[in-house]
């Protein structure tokens, strides 16, 4: 059978489904509306193919199943002797089989008929100590969320089992007075006939004393002490012999107890001096031994023809146990309010909370709102801050709450004296109903008279967030219970807190992005206006010199008169063109009247609007058509520039290294003149090794001093490209100079000059062309260097083993020195002597 999905319940949604139980609960009327509201519940949770449940004590012990899919049709069922059932009510746990997960388990024997299952979940229902049931689930529509649904199954099982349990009770109070307005009709039957009837006195007497009820008739001739004319045999329940009140050695006063006792005799007085003839009055008794009994006194008032009481005659009966099961009827119907109550709180809070995405104000909204509605002494939280593994005091409640803000209040997570600690580091709520004397207890000046202390873990997805701290000024105020909900609280503010966190997240992405996005736009604009020579461009239309526009729209090309940026014009409705959040221009329109009407002035917006657009696309368009020009000229320098490296590694000297340099350059950087030079740092001077271009300023061999402030200079000295701007009055005069220096190992090993006779002529790429260029030069020549070095070593070597050769084959000292000298004169073409020092007389 397909079945609808049934997604897991929301943390608020349990909230909201269990609030709503409790609410139809409490309106039930008898056993088969509650079983119908649990079936409905059971079925929102696990959307389960059948259901059944099973009342365990009381009239309405029994089992049923319901088919949701059938219009929650529920009929009775056996249940089995020995079934999972019993087992379950005895265990007090919850069950869960799935035919996946268990193959190797058997299915469990369960009541209900039906042919097979594949997922099953039972769930033991209790009240006040008492199994009074068990909820069975069959074939789930989302097993794979059992433990979820179980939670949830967990907090729908208290009101229910709660409702069940006091519709017990409500029958037993029912079946007890029932039982006692029989009795009570019979002892009065039996009373009115007591005189008439003698002959059934031992029958009706009988009655009497085998019934709990306790018949009499007494009399106070003086209105204060109770004369006993009557009292039957079953006195003896409670201890007392029926003849001490008879012969009058024992009073009934002294039986009432005497917290009771005076407003029953004024009750009694009441009714006495009035009009009426009968009463009952509730109150309690000592027994012989001690116990505290209630009793029910039935009493009809028998006056004489004056009006007087003549003598009271009626009935006591034992309602101990009818009181014990109201209070605890009435307690469950107080726990139920409470829940109730707590539930609808945690749904405001939750509510509440999850509308506000400022993580700051949320949390002041929370400490306050818990405070206030759960009437507590104070209330707090702390965020764990991971880093640090400390958990920091982010908010409080009241004005107190304020002044410890101010004190920048930290607890240690591993910090043993503290409650707060102690439920982060366990993730569950820690209750001390008496804090001082648990040595936990970390106590505040603030709040000296805090008497209890509940702490909540807030958690969202197993991962700690921080704690909720509330406070009592009554020892003894938290209960399983309000954990219980603190904790279903604690877990909304989480998933609060990390929404807010997120949004905030969001909104500072989304306003970087923003600023970036601005930012692209505003430099894409400076880059375009820049290529083209202008900061700003003014078009101007004028209505009376239509024939320009006419032209403009014949021929399909803008005839723009421009004018300077700077020439005001009386605007009467300006309109900005806007991309993104930046402004890069304005629509204008100067009317004939000052006064422009909403019509014109709306299709300025939305012609401004328009515009805005069309200009963004064109210029992206062009700047993309200049990037791809851009993208073809690199792709041409690098390839030039390879050619470049090639021809250096061709060289044959570093006279032609500097040749090749001048050359190449010219033609990759397209520049006008280009010299290469060699610096001789000790000297501080310079050499042109080669030059390039029209009009050769400097030519090859020509020395240069580095001195004074000068471009070359300036890049030796300070070991960077240097780019220049010169005035000349000679139209091919340079007037835009780029010089870099050919740089290895923090040695200049010489420089590369650019020359234009335009203005302005490299930009950044020249820059980074140049750059690579003096890069490959440099690393050439330090190559070519250490390669003549090389080789010089190497002959130097070879000289030094040749004259060692021979050396070493002469034998005697003058064939030695003999052989040296030449060789080595040989050698280095220079004469050479050798001298003997015999100054202290070899």
């Amino acid at each position: 059978m397909n079945q609808e999905r049934v997604q897991p319940p929301h943390p608020q949604d349990t909230a909201h489904a269990v609030t709503a139980l409790t609410r139809r609960l409490a309106a039930a009327q008898d056993a088969a509306e509650i079983r119908l509201a649990l079936f409905e519940s059971v079925f929102q949770v696990t959307g389960a193919r059948q259901i059944a449940l099973h009342l365990l004590a009381g009239e309405t012990a029994a089992s049923h199943r319901c088919d949701p899919h059938e219009a929650f049709r529920i009929a009775p069922v056996d249940p089995l002797a020995d079934s999972v059932v019993r087992q379950l009510a005895a265990d007090q746990a919850p069950r869960f089989w799935q035919r996946q997960a268990n193959s190797a388990a058997a299915a469990p024997q369960t009541a209900l008929a039906v042919d097979a299952f594949d997922s099953y979940i039972a769930l033991p229902l209790a009240a006040a100590g008492v199994a009074v049931g068990v909820v069975e689930a069959f074939d789930l529509a989302a097993p794979e969320n059992a433990a979820r649904q179980t939670d949830t199954l967990r907090h729908i099982a208290a009101p229910a089992s709660l409702a069940i349990h006091n519709n017990l009770l409500t029958q037993a109070v029912h079946a007890a007075q029932s039982e006692q307005e029989r009795a009570a009709a019979t002892i009065t039957r039996l009373t009115a006939d007591l005189d008439s009837v003698a002959a059934s006195l031992q029958q009706t007497q009988a009655i009497v004393d085998a019934s709990p009820v306790i018949l009499f008739r007494w009399r106070s001739p003086d209105g204060r002490a109770i004369r006993f004319d009557y009292l039957s045999q079953n006195i003896a329940q409670f201890g007392y012999d029926r003849a001490d009140f008879l012969q009058g050695r024992r009073e009934w006063t002294d039986v009432i107890l005497p917290e009771d006792l005076r407003q029953t005799l004024a009750q009694l007085q009441a009714y006495s001096v009035g009009t009426a003839n009968s009463y009952t009055l509730q109150y309690r008794i000592l027994t012989h031994t001690g116990d505290i009994r209630w009793i029910e006194d039935n009493s009809n008032i028998v006056r004489d023809e004056r009006g007087r009481v003549a003598y009271y005659e009626g009935f006591v009966t034992d309602i101990t146990e009818r009181v014990a099961a109201e209070a605890e009827r009435e307690h469950a119907r107080a726990e139920l309010a409470r829940q109730a109550r707590d539930l609808q709180i945690v749904t405001e809070v939750s509510a509440r909370a999850a509308s506000n995405l400022d993580p700051n104000l949320l949390l002041d909204e929370v400490v306050n709102l818990v405070k206030d509605r759960f009437d507590l002494y104070h209330t707090h939280i702390y965020l764990y801050d991971p880093q640090h593994e400390n958990l920091v005091l982010s908010a409080a409640a009241g004005v107190i709450g304020l002044q410890m803000l101010d004190e920048v209040r930290s607890i240690p997570l591993r910090q043993t004296q503290s409650l707060v600690a102690g439920a982060a580091r366990g993730k569950t709520a820690v209750i001390e109903n008496d804090v001082y004397s648990n040595p936990a207890f970390l106590p505040h000046p603030l709040l000296p008279d805090t008497r209890a202390e509940l702490a909540v873990p807030i958690l969202a997805a197993e991962q700690l967030i921080g704690v909720l701290d509330v406070q009592s000024d009554k020892i003894g105020h938290f209960t399983p219970q309000d954990a219980a909900i603190q904790t279903t609280l604690a877990a909304q503010i989480g998933i609060a807190i990390e929404n807010a966190r997120s949004f905030t997240r969001a909104q500072r992405a989304m306003s970087d992005l923003n600023e970036l996005t601005q930012s692209l736009t505003r430099e894409g604009w400076e880059n375009y206006l820049a290529a083209k020579g202008q900061t700003a461009t003014r078009y101007l239309y004028a209505a009376d010199q239509p024939d320009s526009g006419a032209a403009a729209l014949r021929t399909g090309e803008l005839e723009a008169r421009t004018m300077p940026a700077t020439v005001p014009l009386e605007a009467a409705l300006a309109q900005p063109l806007n991309i993104r959040g930046q402004q890069i221009g304005q629509l204008a329109i100067v009317p004939e009247t000052a006064d422009v009407d909403a019509e014109t002035a709306e299709i300025v917006a939305a012609v401004a609007e328009q515009l805005s657009a069309r200009i963004e696309n064109i210029r992206l368009a062009e700047q993309m058509q200049m990037a791809l020009g851009q993208t073809e000229e690199q792709a041409k320098r690098l390839a030039a520039l390879n050619d470049m490296a090639a021809a250096l590694n061709a060289a044959k000297d570093e006279a032609e290294i500097f040749a090749i340099a001048a050359e190449q350059t010219l033609q990759i950087v397209r520049g006008d003149r280009v010299s290469t030079a060699q610096v001789h740092a000790r000297e501080r001077t310079a050499t042109i090794m080669a030059a390039a271009g029209a009009d050769v300023l400097a030519p090859a061999g020509a020395a240069v001093s580095l001195e004074g402030a000068g471009a070359l200079a300036t890049a030796v000295r300070e070991m960077r490209i240097v780019s220049r701007q010169e005035t000349a009055a000679a139209p091919d005069a340079v007037r835009s100079l780029l010089v870099v220096p050919l740089i290895r190992a923090n040695t200049i090993l010489g420089a590369i000059n650019v020359g234009s006779t335009q203005p302005d002529a490299f930009d950044q790429n020249a820059e980074n062309l140049l750059r690579q260029i003096a890069t490959l030069v440099a690393a050439t020549l330090e190559n070519r260097q250490l390669l003549n070095e090389a080789r010089q070593r190497a002959r130097r070597e070879q000289i030094l083993r040749q004259i060692t050769a021979r050396v070493r084959s002469s034998a005697d000292a003058d064939t030695i020195m003999r052989v040296a000298v030449q060789e080595v004169g040989r050698t280095l073409g220079r004469k050479t002597v050798i001298y003997l020092d015999d100054s202290r007389g070899a």
